[in-house]
């Protein structure tokens, strides 16, 4: 016997029939005959996602065929993922499952070996990449203007933009950055904080960052938020045009025995 052209698993069988002769009958060979066999092969099939996000499950189907691409169940499988042997679960015949929860960061392996009597083996390398998520930021403010003295109260939460949820175990820093430039360092504690106005503090418009350094599951993201600050008390006079008209009256304020306090 001996490979067909080189190819595997196919091999060319040669039969003679010999009568080697006797006191009666001479010697005598038949004509050779000759045929092919061909052994049958397992081939892996694999259904999965190109790409998982980090701590997303996933679900990877597996199917075995023979070499006329039926459907076989093998007589073993053998499989790890990333090192640790693992179970395939059945499904239907040749069909298999093997899922993993909450897929951690990074590249993972999955190698399944598959085996049956009368047929050669195959194996098969996969894997699965977690990709990072990608995060945004909410501010919210308790107000959207204040005045010297007030407190200004703040919300930043990071978000998972793939499920649109909020992520609580990670860091958000924030600052405040006044009309001159003077910066202010926020400490956020479970999302939240707060600064008190100074009656020194400049007026005009104020500007809220916070953001996120990023880590190996989560993309960076940071965010802005403007708000203004005027003074106690001032009003701002709205803008006159030139056919307006303005009439000023003058209010007497007096306590309880009706002294005079102050006159407007």
């Amino acid at each position: 016997t001996g490979n067909t052209q080189g190819r595997e698993n196919r091999f060319q069988v040669v039969v003679v029939a010999r009568f080697d002769g006797n006191e009666q009958y001479s010697h005598s060979v038949s004509t050779a005959q000759s045929f092919e066999v061909r052994l049958n092969a397992l081939t892996i099939q694999v259904q999965k996602k190109s790409t998982y996000l980090a701590y997303e499950n996933a679900a990877v189907t597996v199917y075995v065929r023979d070499t006329n691409g039926l459907l076989v169940d093998p007589d073993k499988i053998t499989s790890r993922f990333d090192g640790s042997p693992v179970t395939l679960v059945n499904k239907d015949v040749g069909t298999y499952i093997f899922s993993a929860v909450s897929l951690s960061p990074g590249s993972h392996q999955l190698q399944v070996l598959v085996e049956k009597r009368g047929h050669t083996s195959d194996d098969e390398l996969i894997t699965l990449d977690a990709m990072k998520r990608k995060t945004s930021i909410s501010i919210v403010t308790d107000k959207t203007s204040y005045k010297l003295g007030d407190t200004i109260r703040i919300t930043a939460s990071l978000i998972d933009n793939s499920a649109n949820t909020g992520v609580t175990d990670r860091i958000v820093s924030g600052a405040l950055t006044s009309p001159t430039l003077q910066v202010r360092t926020l400490t956020f504690v479970d999302g939240r904080a707060s600064y008190k106005l100074a009656n020194t503090d400049a007026v005009g418009t104020w500007t809220l960052s916070a953001g996120f350094a990023g880590d190996q599951s989560y993309f960076a993201t940071s965010a802005q938020k403007t708000f203004s600050v005027t003074k106690e008390g001032v009003i701002t006079p709205p803008t006159l045009g030139p056919e307006d008209k303005v009439s000023l009256s003058t209010v007497l304020f007096k306590d309880q025995q009706g002294e005079r306090l102050r006159e407007v």
